[in-house]
């Protein structure tokens, strides 16, 4: 992760810490919204139609929303909360504590991150990553 916020250091960046907490905010509203339920007007406007999941979560030959994905993911008990954020103008990650529900048969990982590429401030991709515990 600090790889992929490091290739931006040459860019022009606004300040760090207010881009960040932005972010925490956008973060705590997506994951509300989406427990919610329909597609409402914060997932929209963070992952416009043309948004595109890649990755292990993505069918492989197939163009996904992230939507339909979390959703999925919801429905199974599946929870997710914000640890941890990092922002730029066109990288941001989301690191979350992950609950499953108790007696679930496939868990989910008790992490993840979400890394986003942005253009004009909306997601244009989004790489779900389940990082390996520290041995």
């Amino acid at each position: 992760m600090a790889q992929v916020l490091l290739s931006t250091a040459t860019e022009a960046h606004d300040d760090a810490s207010s881009l960040t907490e932005e972010s925490r905010h956008e973060a705590v509203a997506t994951l509300q919204a989406s427990e919610r339920g329909p597609l409402s007007r914060e997932i929209s406007e963070l992952w416009p139609a043309g948004t595109e999941l890649v990755g292990i979560l993505n069918p492989q030959g197939e163009r996904t929303h992230p939507t339909p994905v979390m959703r999925r993911t919801l429905e199974a008990g599946v929870r997710q909360h914000v640890r941890h954020v990092v922002a730029s103008r066109s990288i941001t990650i989301w690191e979350m504590d992950v609950t499953n529900p108790v007696g679930a048969l496939n868990p989910c990982p008790s992490t993840l991150a979400w890394l986003m590429f942005r253009r004009d401030g909306r997601v244009q991709r989004l790489r779900v990553v389940f990082p390996q515990p520290s041995r």
